[in-house]
């Protein structure tokens, strides 16, 4: 899977007018708090604290939203309400969210920092 099947920039081109110093900032603002989040998400994982991992889903939500596909976008809605899936349903599908959130921070870094 490549970076272009899982980012867009239309709904953070349409927020900043086209503005590509503000791009820039924001998605370089997206690859630090994302991986942050995300090691946030791993040790709530280690530690069996579903509740903190729903809120950490939630916080990264805005950032998927905005430059992510309408997979992405629902699976980060899915792990943000994650008491509705059985514990290893939720686990595999962060999975799949994690690999695919980095690709997109490692292309973003590629390309733009």
């Amino acid at each position: 899977m490549s970076a272009d099947q899982i980012l867009f920039f239309d709904n953070l081109n349409e927020i900043s007018g086209g503005d590509e110093s503000f791009n820039k900032e924001l998605l370089v603002l997206f690859c630090t708090s994302s991986k942050e989040t995300l090691a946030n998400m791993d040790l709530s994982i280690q530690q069996k604290d579903f509740e903190l991992f729903g809120k950490l889903a939630h916080k990264i939500k805005f950032s998927i939203n905005l430059i992510g596909s309408e997979e992405l976008k629902q699976i980060v809605l899915d792990l943000e309400n994650n008491n509705e899936y059985p514990q290893n349903e939720t686990l595999n599908r962060y999975q799949v969210f994690k690999t695919k959130v980095q690709l997109m921070i490692d292309y973003i870094e590629a390309e733009y920092q």
